[in-house]
């Protein structure tokens, strides 16, 4: 018998889809749920279930997150899924243990939501010190030698530095913080850099970490000055956090929007037969191809009704033993939830692909780096 209330599999959905989130990374991801919500159940759900996603906005706060999470594990939710911002979800992921739900973190990526290795804890998305260690070895492969963060310091923007910081050490780069107020992040960057332009060697990269919303045209013209004025060669303009996926992106940032490379976790043009099916349906809804924002949010679901049809009852520990159990083919590889003895890979998706894309005038995205599954290296 699979797990279900009534025929139902009640799945808390997490995302922000009101400021000071980013909203477009809550949108895709509640827009893959949805779909897979929609063509599993068409399909008769997992094990005659059908599946029932309550949606509710994290608004990018902690807060909000847990008070999410303990609403919908009042009103009787088998699972929570999702979640973009990486300081809400791991709030999130404790809270999932004291309430003792399962949580599948689609698309957030500290280390330590999986790291505190809670058995009711689930990802899909790679961690933090594996996905940016990726984008500096980039970094370091472009002969980087002095890259500039721009940061709004938090556990996840600080610890992101410190991995970037540490990569680039040992490929003989160097890495200078400055400390941004995302409302006057594009006066304190000119001025940071002003103040660095007589550095040897001097920055030739600048790299977003902060919370930038509507702001991003104006840091990315000012950063377009700064090329000219202060550093007539290259600098390069890079945001690892992933947001130049999003589909409101290129229309925010304008006429600045090309040659920012960013990290995403999925190989460009490379679906399995499950995601070829997601992405045309996908395109037939929305008019246009997914994010792998979206991608993420339509296999946590997918792990949810593969777990639901192994589980024996409704009892949470069954359904987090039964996600412990799955494999399957998700939208970009088959993938299981992976535990090693120590360390970041507690119910883990070991790994996801991860690739450096950059934004091109073409509307694609060209791809600059890619990691091959079997040269995929432990965090």
């Amino acid at each position: 018998m699979g797990v279900g209330d009534g025929g139902r599999i009640k799945v808390g959905a997490l995302a922000p889809l009101s400021e000071p989130g980013v909203v477009a990374a809550g949108q895709e991801l509640v827009a893959g749920m949805k779909l897979a919500t929609e063509l599993l159940n068409a399909a008769d759900g997992p094990a005659g279930k059908r599946i029932e996603l309550k949606v509710v906005d994290t608004r990018g706060s902690p807060a909000a997150g847990v008070d999410a999470a303990a609403r919908l594990s009042r009103e009787g939710v088998h699972v929570l899924v999702g979640e973009f911002h990486s300081v809400v979800a791991a709030t999130v992921a404790r809270e999932a243990e004291h309430l003792k739900v399962p949580f599948i973190c689609a698309s957030a990526t500290l280390d330590a939501i999986t790291a505190e290795r809670s058995r009711f804890v689930f990802r899909l998305a790679p961690p933090q010190s594996y996905g940016w260690r990726i984008y500096a070895e980039f970094l370091v492969s472009l002969k980087t030698r002095h890259v500039v963060a721009a940061i709004r310091p938090d556990i996840y923007w600080t610890s992101g530095a410190a991995i970037l910081e540490s990569t680039l050490a040992r490929g003989g780069a160097a890495l200078t913080e400055i400390d941004v107020d995302p409302l006057t992040a594009a006066e304190t960057l000119v001025a940071g850099l002003e103040a660095l332009s007589g550095r040897n060697p001097p920055p030739d990269a600048v790299l977003l970490l902060f919370g930038y919303g509507d702001r991003l045209p104006a840091i990315l013209h000012a950063l377009r000055i700064a090329r000219r004025d202060l550093f007539p060669g290259r600098l390069l303009v890079g945001d690892p956090a992933g947001r130049p996926a999003l589909p409101d992106w290129r229309q925010l940032a304008g006429v600045e929007a090309h040659g920012v490379p960013f990290l995403a976790y999925e190989r460009p043009g490379v679906r399995t037969g499950v995601g070829r099916a997601m992405e045309a349906a996908f395109e037939l809804e929305y008019g246009r191809r997914p994010s792998f924002v979206a991608l993420e949010g339509y296999d946590a679901v997918l792990a949810v009704a593969a777990a639901a049809a192994l589980a024996s009852d409704d009892d949470p520990e069954a359904l987090c033993a039964a996600l412990r159990e799955v494999e399957l083919e998700g939208t970009r590889d088959r993938f299981r939830f992976s535990t090693e003895p120590t360390g970041v890979v507690h119910q883990q998706w070991r790994w996801p692909p991860v690739s450096v894309l950059c934004t091109s005038p073409s509307g694609q995205f060209d791809l600059l780096r890619e990691v091959p599954l079997d040269q995929a290296h432990p965090t």
